[in-house]
């Protein structure tokens, strides 16, 4: 589960926020009052910190504690709901795994149009 939302979590962004003081950030210094958006689906694609980072790697395994991504938010505002959320998808996509083992994707996915979010509109599959 953490690779999936990892390489495909739904919130790509963030909210607009505005810096509170003046703070340099990977040699780009922004000011305080200016305006930023963290990016979430940038972190979670870092090359640093992933090897091949734009391919879906379910047996990769977090470095050193936690999770390593931010799929799930950070700090304050991590969701409550995570822990819910990785036991209902690890039970989910076992039983779909296991009743389907020749499971294999049938065509490219289909994306809903929502900035800042990625949706799923159809994932056609292919059963076997």
């Amino acid at each position: 589960m953490h690779e999936l939302m990892r390489w495909g979590g739904p919130v790509l962004a963030t909210r607009i926020r505005f810096a509170a003081e003046d703070v340099e950030v990977g040699g780009q210094l922004i000011r305080a009052g200016e305006i930023v958006q963290p990016v979430l689906v940038s972190s979670n694609h870092d090359p640093r910190e992933y090897p091949e980072p734009d391919r879906l790697d379910v047996t990769r395994r977090p470095a050193g504690r936690g999770e390593g991504h931010v799929g799930f938010g950070h700090g304050a505002h991590y969701c409550l709901g995570a822990a819910l959320a990785r036991q209902e998808g690890e039970v989910a996509l076992r039983a779909l795994v296991e009743r389907h083992p020749g499971l294999a994707l049938d065509a490219e996915p289909e994306w809903m149009p929502m900035p800042g979010m990625r949706r799923l509109a159809r994932l056609p599959l292919r059963l076997g």
